[in-house]
C-alpha cells in the first residue's frame, strides 16, 4: 500500500507541476566524528572524566546522551496535574525526573555551542 501511495503522489506531483525531489540514498553513521573545543574545556572534560574514572570518549558520550535526554523529557513532560496525580498513587518521593549530573563547570566555551549541545544556559 506503501509503494501505491508513492506513486499516486509522484504521479499526481508531475501532473501538477510540482516538483518530485530526488530519492536521497540512506545515510550510514560510523560512529565517529570530530569536534574542536576550547583548551579550557578540553581540560575540563579530562579533568571530569578522570574524576569519575572513566575515558574522555565515554565522558562525552554520557554528557551528550543526558543533553539529549533531558530535551526529549523536557518536550514530552507531563503536566503538574498529572504528576500529582501519579504522586497521590505511589507516593511523591517516587515521582520525579531522573537524576542527572550537573554539567561541566564553562568559563571560556561559546555560549552558543553550550546552548546547542546541553541546550540550556553555562552555569
Amino acid at each position: 500500500m506503501i509503494r501505491d501511495a508513492q506513486r499516486e503522489w509522484i504521479a499526481a506531483s508531475l501532473e501538477d507541476g510540482t516538483p518530485v525531489p530526488e530519492p536521497q540514498p540512506r545515510q550510514s553513521y560510523s560512529g565517529q566524528f570530530r569536534v574542536r573545543l576550547t583548551r579550557s574545556l578540553h581540560q575540563e572534560l579530562a579533568e571530569r572524566a578522570k574524576q569519575e574514572g572513566t575515558s574522555l570518549n565515554q565522558m562525552v558520550v554520557s554528557l551528550l546522551s543526558r543533553a539529549l535526554g533531558a530535551q526529549t523529557a523536557r518536550r514530552t513532560r507531563p503536566s503538574r496535574g498529572a504528576v500529582d496525580s501519579v504522586a497521590s498513587h505511589i507516593g511523591p518521593e517516587r515521582v520525579g525526573a531522573p537524576r542527572i549530573l550537573r554539567e561541566p563547570q564553562v568559563s571560556q566555551a561559546p555560549r552558543e555551542a553550550w546552548i546547542a549541545l546541553f541546550g540550556g544556559t553555562p552555569t
